[in-house]
């Protein structure tokens, strides 16, 4: 490589990691024209690709002159397995330890022929024969010694016996003797009262009643009250796609409560906002210079959170899309934001493992709480003042699975630890009751888990890739996950029985949200347009 691409190569790099994708890819293609060999070029123009699409031709192109870059082998596997593309130097790609098998047990001995197992116990009883006649003398002054205890026992039984029986009626003459003298005098007062004494009115007894001991109780909070034919997990009778919505590869989506709106974020840095029957686009704005991995409208419908890898997050006012306010604190991509039930907090994960919670009226920071792997996920309890994150597998501390944690919202401790997912944690959501987390992750597999016995529930199988979007439906009866391998399950929340399956043909599927009404269901594809069914 020539100096002069070296020095440009290092531009590129910069530009790349202070997320100027644009620029990064003129000075990388710029190299590759006059040098079409260069392997460092290619990996990194991967790294600033837009989309899959492209990322596979570029690694493609660089084998055919490369044929021997394991770097680019790494790197196309990790993206046709439906990772995120993680191809710089400084971020290796490692692949999933094999499991620790415990070494085959050693076939048990043969047992011998039957012959000589009888003849083994007949010899233990001659021996045991044998050492009862040697030891019959010691038996027989053993058993005389016991007879003359056990008759000596039995004298000092009765003497004692007869002892106690003449105490026992001594004292019985003597009671009878006071309780007949107690009776003479009692008699003897009655009848005195009788003659002599004035007839009394006897003074009414007054009863008090005991105020009964009041038993505090917890009453739940309050759930969603849904019209009375909204979808149910028990009465799924069709599900329909409604229309679609030509967002280029979107990544995350939000509802209003209020059902009537739907944000969209994509990978080009950019917010939308549709009417919910999605004939009409409100406005759509260049919120980011980098992908809106986070998005969430607060819950009294007037503000729109979003998080970027340009590493802020902003404050939008959701009718008119008019700039609020910024907030600056993370060091890293960010992955994920999302408002508590009250809308006084609003909390974001990034890529260095740090969760922050910050004041959603004065843009201060509450919290900052580290992880050892990076926050792909988070969720409010909406009963519970309690946050979930879901973190990545920290190889480096040589963890083998990634966690889920709990937290405190209100003095930042850590509640509890869940551990199961043998991959990253990319999707949690809460049931309405607060009581079952549901989160999906890149090893395939959604879990359950209650929250309140900190132990999982079941693990569901039924995805071929990773598991990005879960979203529990507003009566918490029906629950959806979204999968990059095309297809989105509708799973029953008591049985954990699949109820439907959605497939969208080469689409990679994001994130998955319910209406707060439950009678639509949307879903993110990076490649392909927003989707919204409608469930009756």
């Amino acid at each position: 490589m020539s100096i002069e691409h070296a020095v440009l190569l290092d531009q590129a790099k910069v530009l790349a990691r202070n997320s100027e994708y644009a620029e990064a890819r003129k000075i990388l293609l710029a190299i590759l024209e006059s040098d079409p060999h260069n392997e460092v070029a290619w990996i990194w123009l991967v790294d600033v690709l837009p989309s899959t699409e492209r990322r596979v031709e570029a690694l493609e192109r660089c084998l055919e002159l490369n044929p021997d870059s394991r770097a680019a082998k790494i790197s196309l596997r990790r993206i046709l397995e439906g990772h995120p593309p993680i191809t710089r130097e400084d971020e290796p790609w490692r692949p999933e330890p094999e499991p620790i098998r415990p070494p085959p047990l050693p076939p048990p001995p043969p047992k011998p022929p039957l012959s000589e197992r009888i003849q083994a116990r007949l010899e233990i009883w001659f021996e045991a024969i044998r050492l009862w006649k040697g030891w019959r003398w010691v038996w027989v002054l053993l058993s005389t010694w016991l007879i003359v205890f056990a008759g000596a026992l039995g004298v000092v039984g009765m003497f004692f016996k007869t002892d106690y029986d003449a105490r026992v009626q001594a004292t019985a003459t003597r009671v009878a003797e006071k309780t007949g003298t107690v009776a003479a005098v009692r008699a003897e007062a009655a009848a005195y009262l009788t003659d002599t004494a004035p007839t009394l009115t006897p003074t009414p007894t007054v009863t008090i009643t005991p105020t009964p001991t009041l038993t505090p109780t917890i009453t739940p909070s309050p759930t969603t009250t849904l019209p009375p034919d909204a979808i149910a997990a028990d009465n799924v009778a069709e599900i329909e796609e409604m229309f679609t919505l030509d967002v280029d590869s979107a990544l995350s989506l939000a509802f209003s409560p209020d059902n009537e709106t739907l944000a969209i974020g994509d990978w080009n840095g950019n917010i939308s906002v549709w009417d919910v029957d999605g004939e009409r686009e409100r406005y759509r704005i260049a919120a980011h210079d980098a992908a809106v991995y986070g998005l969430a409208i607060s819950p009294d419908g007037e503000m729109l959170a979003s998080g970027s890898w340009d590493k802020t997050i902003k404050f939008w006012n959701l009718d008119d899309g008019e700039a609020i306010m910024t907030l600056e604190g993370h060091s890293n991509l960010i992955f994920d934001v999302t408002f508590s039930p009250d809308g006084a907090t609003l909390a974001s994960g990034d890529a260095d493992g740090v969760l922050k919670l910050w004041d959603v009226r004065s843009g201060a920071e509450l919290h900052s709480l580290p992880h050892d792997a990076a926050v792909y996920s988070l969720a409010f309890s909406p009963t519970d003042n309690v946050i979930a994150s879901g973190t990545g597998v920290n190889a480096d501390e040589g963890a083998e699975s990634a966690v889920i944690k709990l937290w405190d919202v209100e003095v930042g401790d850590e509640v509890l630890t869940l551990e199961g997912h043998r991959a990253e944690v990319y999707g949690l959501d809460f049931s309405p009751d607060g009581a079952t987390l549901l989160s999906g992750s890149a090893d395939g597999v959604v879990r359950m888990w209650d929250v309140y016995a900190g132990e999982q529930l079941r693990g569901l199988r039924g995805h071929d890739g990773t598991v990005i979007g879960v979203a529990f439906a507003p009566h918490g009866r029906l629950f959806a996950s979204a999968s990059q391998a095309g297809a989105i399950i509708l799973w029953h929340t008591e049985s954990g029985e699949k109820v439907y399956t959605l497939s969208g043909e080469g689409d990679v599927y994001w994130r998955v949200a319910f209406s707060p009404n439950g009678y639509l269901l949307a879903a993110t594809a990076q490649d392909g347009p927003v989707r919204v069914w409608g469930l009756k």
